[in-house]
């Protein structure tokens, strides 16, 4: 029996074969064992990754040695993802109809526009869901006209009010049971404290800022009968979710997103530097950048980022935490976060943090639908399973390996 490959040998694989620019070998597909196709497939399915392989297969594997089964479900994924996106294509529209109607300014943002204007074929970018952002001052009125319109929240999610509007930059999701499209409506691009410091951009700062929503909505283009975010905010608003809100843990589809946005010639570069260095989140740029020119060979004069070389190693760990597992991206986060705190107190500060939850935590963990204060009871049953799972449960060398590339990532954003 074939000799089992390392989940890094895996990652690392899979990142090739989606990549624009790298070769992968026939022998690297055909020293996979039926385990090895069971990882990639798993890390395939979490990171809608399956449209994309199909693709890269048609076009540039054919020599790939690719298990029949395997290839028939990246066929399927690319059909349910073709279908799929001329239901949202349909909901963006209807979207439009209705806020339009309410004289709601609005603009939708990341994957309905690269889907629009980026990629060649809508399925190659699977959306999980539509996202909007409209002025604080509408999210209330638009959150109740969906509703109105048949969408429903999640029965342990809280009913928004303005308070919500000040916690989270969106509202809790709505779902639509008939059409099965899920919309969020953000009131603003960043959380208070995306750029890693814990300091954040002033929400009322200068029009040219990505923190401004009603200057951000002010510079919204139209196309295709929808509102848009212009491609200059769109890129570095895929950037900052990326890098920033997620550490890359939101997968490896967001390089190729602003891999193919930053290859066109629609950036206007000198606002997009002024912005990024507005919100300090010029590391990130120069991180990312590095990782779609090594995947993608992206060569653009705009790309020149002022600021300090990146290694190699810097390079390979972002670029394998696009595939950390779904399941364990909480503890990871957490983990690196508490093992990199340079003090008791720091950690204990990071602790109390999460160790207070919400009723609606409560209601989700317990399986309750008890709108009373007994909800509280399932508490220290709560606090004890949170404990074991951030603190003592036993974790793997890959858990462990991707908890020492996010602490690496932080210090470098951090320039600590």
């Amino acid at each position: 029996m074939t000799q089992g490959q390392s989940p890094d040998q895996l990652r690392h694989l899979l990142l090739d074969m989606i990549s624009t620019s790298r070769a992968v070998d026939a022998d690297r597909t055909g020293k996979l064992n039926e385990a090895d196709w069971h990882d990639i497939g798993r890390m395939a399915r979490q990171h809608r990754l399956g449209p994309l392989l199909h693709h890269n297969y048609q076009t540039r594997g054919a020599a790939w040695h690719i298990p029949p089964s395997v290839r028939a479900g990246w066929s399927a994924a690319y059909r349910k993802s073709a279908l799929r996106a001329m239901r949202l294509r349909q909901a963006l529209l209807q979207l439009d109809t209705l806020l339009n109607q309410a004289k709601v300014p609005y603009a939708a943002l990341k994957g309905a526009w690269l889907v629009q204007q980026v990629y060649a074929r809508p399925a190659l970018r699977p959306m999980r869901d539509i996202d909007i952002l409209v002025d604080a001052k509408h999210a209330l009125t638009v959150f109740e006209l969906l509703e109105s319109q048949g969408f429903v929240g999640h029965p342990h999610w809280p009913k928004p009010d303005l308070h919500s509007l000040q916690d989270k930059k969106h509202l809790p999701p709505l779902f639509n049971p008939q059409s099965g499209i899920l919309v969020e409506v953000h009131t603003r691009l960043i959380e208070h404290s995306s750029d890693g410091t814990g300091n954040g951009a002033a929400d009322e700062a200068g029009d040219e800022t990505l923190t401004n929503t009603r200057g951000v909505l002010g510079r919204s283009v139209r196309s295709h009968g929808v509102n848009f975010l212009p491609p200059t905010d769109t890129l570095l608003h895929l950037i900052v979710h990326a890098v920033y809100d997620h550490r890359f843990n939101n997968g490896p589809l967001s390089l190729n997103d602003i891999a193919l946005l930053a290859a066109t010639d629609d950036i206007e570069w000198d606002r997009f530097w002024k912005m990024a260095e507005s919100g300090n989140w010029l590391r990130g740029c120069a991180l990312i950048f590095a990782m779609v020119q090594y995947y993608h060979g992206v060569s653009n004069a705009g790309l020149a980022v002022p600021q300090a070389a990146i290694s190699s190693s810097q390079i390979e760990g972002a670029s394998l935490l696009t595939l950390q597992d779904f399941d364990q991206r909480v503890i990871v986060a957490f983990r690196s976060k508490f093992e990199s705190a340079q003090s008791f107190p720091s950690r204990m500060a990071l602790i109390w943090k999460r160790a207070i939850p919400t009723r609606y935590a409560l209601m989700a963990f317990s399986g309750s639908s008890d709108q009373s204060m007994w909800i509280f009871a399932h508490y220290p049953k709560w606090l004890l399973a949170r404990v074991w799972e951030k603190l003592f449960s036993p974790q793997s060398a890959e858990i462990r390996s991707d908890i020492a590339r996010f602490s690496d990532v932080d210090k470098w954003l951090l320039d600590v």
